[in-house]
């Protein structure tokens, strides 16, 4: 068992591993936060880039921040300002690139199995890795800190 932790502690962790996740895992790092991600699928983006290749929209203009700035990173590999129809893979590479900082560790294949607490506050949580067919590594993200 390793522990996942720096001086400061993991400041966010976030279960999951659809397109919310990554822009939430984005934006906290953007503002300085360490970040883990325990993602239980194989693939990072859910919907977006499981086969929903199309964006539902009315008003574009209402669509700011990080998911503008995702539909202009399509927008630039089909050769667009934005792009909302895409190929699922397109979308896959371009989340990843969000996840590419030291800032985000991506557990990807991972479960929780088990959760310490002091009260209300969770001071850690221990996964397994279950990609490995052979033997299960675990790992426990430490020292978890909420800011306030």
């Amino acid at each position: 068992m390793s522990l996942l932790s720096c001086e400061r502690g993991t400041d966010v962790c976030i279960y999951g591993g659809s397109s919310a996740c990554v822009t939430a895992a984005y934006s906290a790092a953007h503002e300085g936060c360490k970040v883990v991600i325990i993602c239980p699928d194989k693939t990072i983006g859910g919907m977006t880039t499981g086969g929903l290749g199309q964006t539902d929209i009315g008003n574009k203009q209402a669509v700011i921040g990080v998911a503008r700035q995702f539909y202009r990173k399509l927008g630039t590999h089909y050769g667009k300002l934005e792009q909302w129809l895409f190929e699922p893979h397109v979308a896959e590479e371009i989340l990843m690139e969000y996840l590419d900082t030291p800032e985000i560790k991506l557990m990807q294949g991972w479960y929780p199995d088990s959760v310490e607490k002091d009260g209300n506050r969770i001071k850690s949580i221990t996964c397994t890795d279950r990609n490995s067919n052979t033997t299960h590594q675990s790992q426990t993200v430490h020292r978890l800190f909420l800011r306030g």
